[in-house]
């Protein structure tokens, strides 16, 4: 049914909140006497992402209507099933399972969602729909700090420490949705950890 494949697209990201920022610090802005030098011409610099996961798809590996053989035997296909199946090719377009429960976000990384809630439609097409539910969302604060020192009339050096996933919060990636997998439901990837980064510039 064409209803099926109707669904949020894989690109799907229904919240997203970026927000930058640079704030010099209103202190000791003269740099004079050592106090001036220590405290002044500091400078605060960040990028803030805050997003919902991506639309996710449950699949399957297996053309819906390959041979399969009926429980416990080896031989004979169950009804609606044929050797070599209708040649649905995975790689091009997967084939979808049955959804035959609702569906629940576990949110752990040994199981993002309700693994039970789909099982491999045999004999027919699967009903599960297309986005489903979402993925992993992501949280993450870059933050800079730089210390402008004054050298000279002119001249200044920069200090500047960069940390890039500031808090080191953990954000899942990889969520495998194919129910053939044996990692089916799980969250097999993150995305990078905190990063620190040293630099310095000199100005003349």
């Amino acid at each position: 049914k064409p209803s099926i494949d109707y669904g949020p697209a894989s690109l799907n990201q229904p919240q997203t909140f970026i927000a930058n920022y640079v704030y010099d610090l209103p202190f000791y802005q003269g740099q004079h006497g050592l106090v001036g030098h220590l405290l002044g011409g500091w400078e605060i610099s960040g990028i803030t992402e805050l997003e919902s996961g991506k639309s996710l798809t449950v699949t399957q590996a297996r053309d819906n209507f390959d041979c399969v053989h009926p429980t416990g035997a080896t031989s004979g296909c169950i009804a609606g099933t044929y050797p070599g199946g209708i040649n649905i090719d995975p790689s091009d377009i997967s084939p979808r399972p049955d959804r035959v429960a609702p569906i629940h976000l576990v949110k752990k990384q040994s199981e993002w969602f309700s693994k039970n809630s789909f099982t491999d439609a045999k004999g027919h097409f699967g009903n599960a729909g297309h986005g489903v539910f979402l993925g992993p969302g992501f949280i993450n604060f870059d933050i800079a700090a730089m210390k402008n020192i004054s050298v000279g009339r002119n001249d200044s050096f920069q200090f500047r420490g960069e940390f890039f996933n500031a808090f080191n919060h953990t954000n899942f990636a990889g969520v495998v949705t194919n129910t053939d997998s044996g990692a089916y439901g799980k969250v097999v990837s993150t995305h990078d950890p905190r990063e620190i980064q040293l630099g310095g510039k000199f100005y003349f």
